[in-house]
């Protein structure tokens, strides 16, 4: 019998262009998240992906930000097909919840935060390793390199510097915010990915520092003049600065925040005040601590009671001073 040899090349040439094909469609569409979690059995065995519309949103929670949920198995994995998602990087989060808590509980700081924010779209591959288990997302390794490795960065960097700074006094506390909102500004203003960029931003509390960093922002602001998304446009809205055309709408805009400088203070004190007013005895006693950065642990040994009284105390000094978290209550 004889063999065609050109026939047979053409087949194998056939077939390998075939599944060079398929591996090359599989990899483009299909995005995925999986990942390994470490909790024990005071946590619930599912975990939820939600979409953050903006950086404001990041310690907000609705059953409408949920978009998707997975069963996490006996050895701490769970997965996503995340081919739904828009092809535009946005901010998403993870999050699990205790078990006797509602699925749209979010627990900022401390042993017990509950959450992981993170850039995808439709076609990231992303898979990781949650290697702390108190808090369950503190370490974060990602098994391939991506965005989120630049991400992930910004918030260990907050996260240390904080630590340090909760466990000292005031000059060197505001030593050391004053360092890592140079670090974070540096970062923002190097990074080639809007949103990472945007997220240091965030990160170095701009609102309270934009007035002596005008020019920095107007920059910035100018780099990233092109990028129209809710990320960005909310951004420009919470800066003075971003309509500014001329050096007269600055000094109008200028005179007239000295003209009503005065009363803005007033009124603050005077709201403030009151809602310090609100506390009770016990309840002021742990704002003080909280002020100082304290812990759960130290207030719960301080005045001798439980953690979980501690948790209500605090939840409701939060509700009454009308502030989201430990971090502001010590600003």
């Amino acid at each position: 019998m004889k063999f065609n040899h050109n026939i047979i090349f053409y087949k194998i040439t056939a077939l390998l262009f075939l599944s060079s094909i398929n591996v090359l469609g599989q990899n483009s569409v299909n995005g995925k998240i999986k990942g390994l979690i470490k909790i024990d059995s005071s946590w619930s065995s599912k975990i939820y992906l939600s979409y953050i519309p903006t950086f404001s949103d990041i310690h907000s929670m609705s059953n409408e930000m949920i978009i998707a949920d997975s069963k996490i198995d006996s050895i701490g994995y769970f997965e996503f097909n995340i081919d739904f998602l828009p092809k535009e990087q946005k901010l998403y989060r993870l999050h699990i919840s205790k078990k006797a808590d509602s699925k749209t509980s979010l627990i900022i700081g401390g042993l017990s935060e509950n959450y992981f924010v993170f850039i995808a779209n439709r076609y990231s591959k992303l898979e990781f390793k949650a290697t702390s288990t108190n808090p369950p997302f503190k370490n974060i390794i990602f098994e391939t390199q991506n965005e989120n490795f630049e991400f992930q960065k910004i918030t260990s960097l907050v996260f240390k510097k904080d630590s340090i700074a909760s466990l000292s006094g005031l000059s060197k506390r505001n030593f050391i915010e004053n360092r890592l909102n140079e670090e974070l500004l540096n970062i923002a203003d190097s990074s080639t990915n809007s949103l990472i960029s945007l997220y240091a931003i965030y990160k170095s509390n701009f609102e309270s520092n934009y007035i002596s960093k005008e020019k920095f922002y107007k920059s910035y602001l100018n780099k990233w003049s092109k990028i129209d998304n809710s990320y960005f446009n909310d951004f420009r809205k919470k800066l003075p600065i971003k309509n500014s055309k001329s050096n007269l709408t600055r000094n109008i805009i200028l005179s007239i925040i000295l003209i009503i400088i005065g009363y803005v203070l007033g009124k603050s004190r005077f709201i403030k005040n009151n809602r310090i007013k609100r506390l009770s005895v016990q309840e002021r006693k742990i704002f003080d601590l909280l002020k100082k950065g304290a812990t759960n642990k130290d207030i719960s040994d301080e005045f001798n009671i439980g953690i979980s009284t501690v948790k209500s105390h605090v939840s409701s000094i939060l509700n009454k001073l009308k502030v989201k978290s430990r971090k502001e209550i010590m600003d």
